[in-house]
């Protein structure tokens, strides 16, 4: 599995939940819905954790979001990278996808991996393979190249 996280700034009180505008965004963007959401939560307000099965383009993705001590992450669980990549016509068009998830979630920074947590540092490259940061950001980070950059959000992927 290829993960894309994002951690989000702080939701406003009365401000739509995330996940259901990055939700939208994936629908406008071709996305399907192919099983009914699953949350975990108090059953009001945002549950702790959501997720939905969707397909984009013949690909299974799932949207996940978690709430993690008031911090709120979403993410995009991809198929592995190299199984990725041949699945998909021009990689210029998943760069666009993962740039208005983060784009609409207003994502502060994220990752890509397999899985393992953001830290609080969005410099902190820890075990990702790429991490994904604020463009003015994207020379300070050691052992890491430019990728690409998400003209949307403003953000930039470095790759290690």
């Amino acid at each position: 599995m290829t993960r894309v996280a994002f951690r989000l700034r702080p939701v406003p009180g009365g401000a739509p939940w995330p996940v259901m505008t990055v939700l939208t965004e994936l629908f406008e963007q071709g996305a399907v819905r192919v099983d009914r959401p699953h949350a975990v939560g108090a059953g009001r307000g945002a549950p702790l954790i959501h997720r939905q099965a969707l397909r984009w383009r013949g690909v299974e993705i799932h949207l996940c979001a978690e709430r993690h001590g008031g911090v709120d992450e979403i993410s995009l669980e991809l198929p592995p990278w190299d199984e990725l990549v041949e699945q998909i016509d021009d990689e210029d068009d998943l760069w666009t996808l993962i740039d208005s998830v983060a784009a609409t979630c207003d994502a502060q920074h994220g990752a890509i991996g397999d899985g393992e947590p953001l830290e609080d540092d969005p410099l902190d490259p820890r075990r990702h393979v790429g991490l994904i940061v604020v463009e003015r950001d994207s020379g300070a980070v050691p052992l890491a190249a430019p990728y690409t950059v998400l003209p949307r959000s403003g953000l930039c992927v470095l790759l290690r």
